[in-house]
């Protein structure tokens, strides 16, 4: 069976540093403090008053995912599917609910984004995408697993186009002395001809490999980020991802 060929069309990250989009960068402002202060204007150009009530899963999801998608006519909400790698779940907000309970008034806005998949609803209602939602709250590679299952059934003509998001919402970084701030990524796969002639093509292959140690990629951060980057370079690459029990490579190819 011949696969249609597979392009990315699209790519943002939210960290530390500021709000990245493959046209542009974005600073924190000096009354920011990181990712969970990002500012509905920062992502939206037009007024959304939900966004002010978005817990920190939520918000993060909706701020990558409209980076990508607010002025994209690449892809169709019909056929369109959004994929969440989510790797502490609700955490956030379960410990928000937590609190609330103790404090004997339990919160029905807390409670209702307490599911892993609360973070796909209000993208999802914005964009009026209609394909379906897959969620993949923990595991060895979120990312990678969301990549999996996107690639899968775009392959199969199941979808012509996904979202896959990276939500990473800890902040503590266990056995370290420092935080990890919030972190987010987004990126937009499609078949068909892409509207940006200069799109990559994508390819996620599983199979063996046997990287040199500078090649590795460790966690699902760091290959968000990799990924980023060649994008924003416009370079092709082969990126080897031996992630806990994932194997193969990721091959992004300009031509």
């Amino acid at each position: 069976m011949t696969h249609p060929p597979i392009f990315c069309s699209g790519c943002s990250i939210i960290d530390d540093s500021g709000i990245h989009t493959l046209a542009d960068f974005q600073p924190w402002e000096s009354d920011q403090d990181g990712p969970a202060a990002i500012k509905r204007t920062q992502v939206l150009g037009q007024p959304y008053i939900a966004f002010g009530k978005l817990n920190l899963p939520d918000k993060l999801a909706f701020s990558a995912g409209s980076l990508v998608l607010r002025e994209s006519t690449a892809y169709s909400p019909e056929s369109t599917g959004i994929f969440l790698g989510i790797p502490s779940g609700s955490h956030s907000t379960d410990l928000l609910y937590k609190y609330s309970v103790e404090e004997g008034t339990p919160s029905p806005a807390y409670f209702s984004a307490t599911l892993p998949s609360s973070p796909v609803a209000d993208i999802a209602i914005y964009y009026k995408i209609k394909g379906p939602d897959i969620i993949f709250p923990g595991g060895d590679s979120p990312l990678l697993s969301a990549i999996e299952s996107a690639q899968f059934l775009l392959q199969q003509g199941k979808l012509n186009g996904a979202l896959i998001l990276l939500v990473e919402e800890t902040t503590g970084n266990p056995g370290g002395s420092s935080d990890l701030q919030p972190f987010a990524f987004a990126i937009h796969l499609q078949t068909g001809i892409p509207d940006d002639t200069a799109a990559p093509s994508f390819h996620y292959h599983f199979g063996e490999v046997s990287p040199s140690p500078e090649e590795m990629i460790h966690n699902d951060r760091s290959l968000a980020t990799t990924l980023f980057t060649l994008l924003r370079k416009k370079q092709s690459e082969r990126i080897t991802v031996p992630i806990h029990g994932f194997k193969g490579y990721i091959s992004l190819q300009y031509t």
